[in-house]
């Protein structure tokens, strides 16, 4: 960093055709005129650090709108109770920011829900098996994972299902569906 002191109405300029000016001094602060190129972009780094953020906490918004949709559009269609309620719990979880190990346990209610849905069609029927499976895994081995890597794992384990409860909802009616064993008594 270089550091040089001026007085108010000296200048110094920066390679060829950048030049600051300092234009009045009072008390601890500085009043600069910048003379500069209309490519050159000139900004407060407070107004940069503030736009960054900004960005940053808007990108996390569209998977979210996508997630939202899906489960609106599942939740307002023909799908069954099951299909509905795992798509808005697996949704809630991809569109969480922050969600921790211990909020991961919800995720038996959505493996409860598919095992039970007899609406899965039949060429699902190994998808849900595994997504569940994972599901059911990823309380147990997400913070680990996290922990070794410095890594989010929880995403990879819920997107999965969620595309399958998600093909599951959208599933033209002439597909045929599986059989349910009937509950225990």
């Amino acid at each position: 960093m270089l550091i040089m002191k001026r007085r108010a109405g000296e200048s110094f300029v920066i390679g060829e055709e950048i030049e600051i000016e300092i234009l009045e001094v009072a008390g601890s602060r500085v009043k600069l005129g910048i003379v500069a190129p209309d490519s050159v972009v000139i900004v407060r780094k407070e107004a940069k650090v503030t736009r960054e953020e900004n960005i940053t906490a808007a990108r996390p918004m569209e998977p979210a709108a996508i997630t939202a949709l899906v489960v609106a559009v599942l939740w307002f269609r023909d799908a069954s109770f099951g299909i509905r309620n795992a798509a808005l719990v697996l949704g809630t979880c991809l569109a969480t920011p922050y969600l921790q190990d211990y909020d991961l346990v919800i995720s038996a209610l959505v493996v409860a829900w598919l095992m039970r849905d007899a609406s899965i069609p039949a060429t699902l029927e190994r998808p849900v098996f595994y997504a569940s499976a994972l599901l059911l895994l990823l309380p147990l081995i997400a913070a680990s994972l996290g922990m070794l890597t410095g890594l989010g794992f929880g995403p990879l384990f819920i997107i999965p299902a969620f595309a399958i409860v998600a093909r599951a909802g959208f599933r033209p009616a002439a597909t045929p569906a599986r059989t349910v064993a009937p509950a225990m008594p």
